[in-house]
């Protein structure tokens, strides 16, 4: 792998980190008003994003 690669890897980690803390402050939002079920559902969603980010660590 060489610099270049592993800049655009680092990128995209990244946003899939960025991603997932935008639907946990989303969720944080959601369970203040009281909608647990989507609190939930976008909990879910950031741990995808996590999983997918560490799903693309490992394909290099």
């Amino acid at each position: 792998m060489n610099r270049e690669e592993v800049t655009l890897l680092g990128f995209e980690i990244v946003a899939y980190a960025g991603d997932a803390r935008s639907k946990l402050l989303e969720a944080l939002k959601a369970a203040e008003a009281g909608d647990f079920d989507k609190a939930d559902a976008l909990v879910e969603e950031a741990n995808a994003c996590i999983a997918d980010a560490h799903m693309l660590k490992q394909a290099y």
